[in-house]
């Protein structure tokens, strides 16, 4: 038996990139991907995204990203990446479901004014607090 951690081999960060370079990919506004960060103003808390005609090539999504503190969100990841497919068929499976859909939210180590944070004085927080209408079953892959 090996110690190996299964989730290692499904999926890794440096696969997104080889994801968001795939000339199928549409951009944000087509839905299959989204860059949107976490804003505070005045104490409040809201989501923050790029105005509905922007695009950006891969280059400017990794800046965002890195430099930006923007999460990147790609939807859809079953249609996209083998591993994932194949999870996505065995939970479809094991709760007797019809399809099961699969994102990835990648969100980068920012300073947040505040926040509790990670010994470096950082935090990794890309949304707001919510709640979703369907069924969630999250799966932390790093970090």
């Amino acid at each position: 038996k090996s110690n190996r951690d299964p989730l290692i081999s499904l999926f890794s960060v440096d696969n997104t990139l080889e994801v968001l370079s795939h000339p199928n990919l549409q951009d944000q506004h087509g839905v299959e991907y989204k860059v949107v960060r976490k804003v505070v103003r005045n104490g409040e808390e809201f989501m923050g995204s790029f105005p509905k005609h922007s695009r950006f090539n891969i280059e400017q999504l990794v800046d965002h990203f890195h430099n930006g503190g923007y999460s990147v969100v790609i939807n859809d990841m079953q249609r996209r990446w083998n591993s994932i497919a194949r999870m996505a068929k065995q939970m479809e499976e094991e709760l007797n479901t019809m399809q099961a859909y699969v994102n990835l939210y990648l969100t980068p180590e920012v300073l947040v004014e505040g926040a509790s944070t990670n010994k470096n004085g950082l935090v990794r927080q890309g949304f707001i607090a919510h709640w979703d209408l369907m069924d969630v079953i999250i799966i932390q892959l790093a970090g």
